[in-house]
């Protein structure tokens, strides 16, 4: 069977959105889109001056430290749980972060 196609609008008729049925919805995606760009930069191990990182939010000239702090924190939750931590380093008076991958995992029972 094909597939029907929706037709572009008309004049001033709203756009069709389609609609997604229960069954149709896609899996969640366990990091943002964001948060992904983030890990792709830091993943090399090396550290990263915070304004290089801030750079990769959605809107960099509207973005402060504040709303790149608010990505941190959602991230290094996400990932502390799999062993692996980004931890934040001071380095010729600039504030700059690295991904690292813990010894143990916080879950494993070990202290």
């Amino acid at each position: 069977m094909a597939e029907e196609v929706p037709t572009p609008p008309v004049n001033n008729q709203q756009p069709i959105v389609d609609v997604v049925q229960p069954s149709q919805k896609k899996p969640k995606q366990l990091f943002s889109e964001t948060q992904i760009a983030i890990l792709r930069v830091l993943n090399d191990g090396k550290p990263h001056l915070r304004d290089e990182l801030i750079n990769l939010l959605p809107n960099p000239e509207f973005s402060d430290r504040t709303h790149f702090n608010d990505h941190l924190t959602a991230l290094r939750k996400k990932i502390r749980p799999l062993g692996h931590e980004i931890v934040c380093e001071l380095l010729n008076r600039r504030v700059s972060y690295r991904h690292v991958r813990l010894l143990h995992s916080p879950n494993d029972g070990r202290r």
